[in-house]
Order: C-alpha cells, then structure tokens, then sequence
C-alpha cells in the first residue's frame, strides 16, 4: 500500500513536470526496521534520475574520558567517577551489573546518576587510604537513544595516602591555624582547651581500676582559661563570633571535674559534672548526635552549622557513663545508649563511623581530610565505658582496635606522632587489651612534644 501511494506521487510529479522543472524532491516512505529515501530530479529536457539510501544507527555508546583516568593514583577519597560517552545514554538492562570494587574484591554500594552524555557514579560511603579501586561497566549496562548498548570496559585508580596531622603546637597551646573573624573557628579551639602543652600526662594508667579519666585532672583547669565564660548555669562557653557553647568544650569540663572530684573528693566538683551531663543529656537530638552551633574552617575542612563530630560523641558517652555510676539515675545510661547509636552506623547512613582499610575509623569530622590519632583513640574509650551495656559497642571497639594497629605504623614512621596524649592513650588503652604489638610504639626513649591534635 505504500509502495502504490508513493507511486502515484511520482505519477503527479510528473504530470505536473513543465511547472516542477528544475527542482528537486526528496520522497520518503517506510518499510519494515528502515526509511527508503528517493531523489527525484526532472529536467525539461526529460532526463530524470532515483536513488535509494537505507541506514540503521547500529553502534553503542562509546567512553571518551572518564575522572579519574584509568591507572590514575592518589584520588581524592571522596571522589565521585564521571564517565563521558560519544552520545546520549541511558540506563541499559543490565546497569545492576555496574559495580565498584577495591583490590580484595570487596563491593562498595554506588549511585548512578545520568546527565545526556555523562554517567556519574557517586559511592555511598568514602572510600579508603591507599587502595586500588576498580569500576566495571558491564555490556549493556547503558545504551543509547536507539537501544544500542555498550561494549564492557574498566576503570582502575588508587586512591590517596592518608595525611596524617602536623604542626608543632610548643608550650603555649597556640596553633598553627588562624580564627577567622567571621564564624570559623581554629583547630585547636574546637579540639580541646585543655591541653597546656601536653604537660604532667606521661603515667602508667589503668583504665579497669584508676578512677579518674585519664589524665584530665593533671591539665590545665578549664575555668581558669580567661576566654572561657560560663552562663547563669556554669555551664561553659567559647566565643565563636560571640560565645556558644561547644559540646565537646562541656564533655572535657565535665571529664574534668569529675577527676577532679575523684582525687579530692570535692562535692562542689561533681555538682559541676552532672551539670555538664545533664546539658549533654538535653542537648542529644533525635539521631543522637551532639550537634556543634557554629560554623568551622581550616584548610579544605568547611562545615556549616549544624555538625557532629565521633569525638565529641565519645567524650560525651565516656562522661554520661561515669555519672550514671556514679548516681544510679538510668536517664544518664539511656542517652548514652542513645549517642552511641551515630558512632555505630557509616557516613552513608547518615551517622559518624568512617572506614580505613575495611575498618571503622573515628575522627574529629565526619569529612575526610587530615586524621587525628587522639580523637579516634578517645572514642574507643568512650565505646568501651559504654559496651559494659551495650554489646553492638564492644564490636566496634575491637574493630577500632584494629584500624589503630593498622595507622600506628605509619605514625611510627613520622614526626608527628610522638606526643604525650598519643602515649598516654595507648599506654592507658593497652591497660585493657595487654597488646604486646601496642608497647613497641611508647618507647620514651623516643618522645617528643609536637602537634597533640
């Protein structure tokens, strides 16, 4: 049938040649899966010429780039991989097959997300220190607007070595960074106001039986610190573009003056640490998180308030427990119970629990940049004040345990990391785990007081 339709208006043209004259048409009609085309050309001198063309788009999509490029080392841990195409694509019947894996073979959990030419592929969690990663982007996996699907490839990279903090803080407690006059606070502002040049820490401390946390009662008072003011509740404050108060900054007062009040027996000091836990208590949100007010930069690190931090939750939980036995009042045990819940789920699940090398690893911010020894080390302790009653705690204590075997060497091997806190940690950690692998790393002989964050 429409062969005969074509066929008559080839007829009418024809007929109608003396007006047509000099003029050409191009005549389309379908046969089944391809487009016939036909060229007319009449010329009053009765010459006429037909040509049939016939093509089908038969080519998938190819990659022309990607980011990063295969075999490319030291990507950035929370990279995102873009791959450009030749054409426009879709998601093709066996996308499911695309997948991210580090060189065990172990899966990473991904996203798509497609944008004409491109396919960006964003993993659900960030990525580890130091491993080679590979995508694989099965045939079929995308296709183009005529249904072409792609040939089978790979990208291979590896990722960034860990950083690992430096700066020599000296006796003064000054830090390397700057506070902004905006909202930005320094490091060592939003990591501690206790440390005084990591003076009078240096002991063999038993965390089973000592009763004080850790060497808190041998640093520096917070209330003798003249930029700390306290409200009408005593409960201290920093200035951060005008003062707010900084969970973290309560958590260590609280530590403190519970110490304080274990060496000296001094009632007016353990008023001061259930205050601190009775803020922590109603400053706990619905996740339980201990949500900082205030904006924060150093270096490529640039959080917006609100934000947490794993050691401002371990410090937290570590003080909570402590008043609970001391006062047997439940409430204190069921918002730790509660702040533990952040420390046990990854970033990608909306809690504080990163990864180094398939382990879970602990830092100051829930951004991966410059990793900090003592924060990950403090929150140990505070899974292990809190594992006497919750047991999914335990479990992450011995997995931290293993990430801090796994970066003491690479501290071992740098200057950095021979400072008084780091030691009294292990050495106080080490009270619990007897770890004979752990002794080799607080060799005196080798002691030095350099950056403590």
């Amino acid at each position: 049938m429409k062969r005969v339709a074509a066929i008559s208006l080839f007829i009418m043209i024809f007929i109608n040649s003396l007006a047509l004259a000099g003029r050409e048409y191009i005549l389309k009609y379908a046969y089944p899966n391809k487009t016939k085309t036909m060229s007319i050309y009449d010329l009053l001198g009765g010459n006429s010429s037909s040509k049939t063309v016939s093509k089908k788009d038969k080519t998938g999509p190819k990659l022309i780039s990607s980011n990063p490029k295969s075999g490319q080392l030291n990507v950035k841990v929370n990279s995102s991989i873009v791959l450009n195409f030749n054409e426009n694509i879709k998601l093709g019947k066996n996308y499911r097959l695309i997948s991210l894996k580090n060189g065990n073979g172990k899966s990473v959990g991904i996203s798509f997300k497609v944008n004409k030419k491109q396919l960006i592929v964003k993993p659900s969690i960030l990525l580890d220190y130091d491993t080679p990663y590979a995508l694989y982007v099965q045939y079929a996996s995308l296709k183009d607007y005529s249904g072409n699907g792609n040939n089978s490839f790979r990208i291979s990279f590896r990722t960034e070595k860990l950083k690992i903090a430096g700066g020599n803080t000296g006796g003064s407690g000054n830090t390397s960074g700057s506070v902004d006059k905006g909202n930005d606070v320094s490091n060592l502002q939003y990591f501690s106001y206790l440390f005084d040049g990591g003076k009078n820490i240096l002991k063999d401390y038993n965390y089973l039986t000592d009763k004080e946390y850790l060497f808190f009662a041998d640093l520096k008072d917070i209330e003798t610190i003249k930029d700390i003011k306290f409200d009408s509740n005593g409960i201290p404050m920093a200035d951060y573009n005008g003062y707010k108060y900084n969970p973290l900054l309560v958590a260590e007062w609280g530590l403190q003056q519970y110490s304080l009040y274990r060496r000296n027996y001094d009632s007016n000091r353990l008023n001061n640490a259930i205050k601190a836990a009775d803020y922590i208590v109603n400053k706990i949100d619905s996740k339980g998180k201990l949500v900082n007010g205030f904006d924060y930069k150093e270096g490529s690190i640039n959080l917006k308030s609100p934000w947490s931090s794993s050691l401002a939750q371990g410090l937290g939980i570590s003080l909570l427990i402590r008043i609970y036995e001391e006062t047997e009042d439940v409430k204190y045990l069921n918002a730790a119970k509660k702040a533990l819940e952040p420390l046990l789920k990854g970033t990608n699940e909306g809690g504080l629990a990163q990864s180094y090398a398939g382990n879970v690893l602990y830092d100051s911010f829930n951004v991966r940049t410059k990793f900090s020894l003592s924060s990950h080390m403090f929150v140990l302790f505070g899974l292990y004040d809190i594992g006497k009653y919750d047991n999914r705690a335990v479990d992450k204590l011995n997995d931290g345990v293993v990430t801090l075997k796994n970066l003491l060497p690479a501290y071992f091997s740098a200057d950095e990391f021979y400072t008084n806190v780091h030691i009294a940690q292990l050495r106080a950690l080490n009270s619990l785990l007897d770890d004979g692998e752990l002794e080799k790393y607080y060799d005196s002989e080798y002691f030095e007081i350099i950056d403590i964050y």
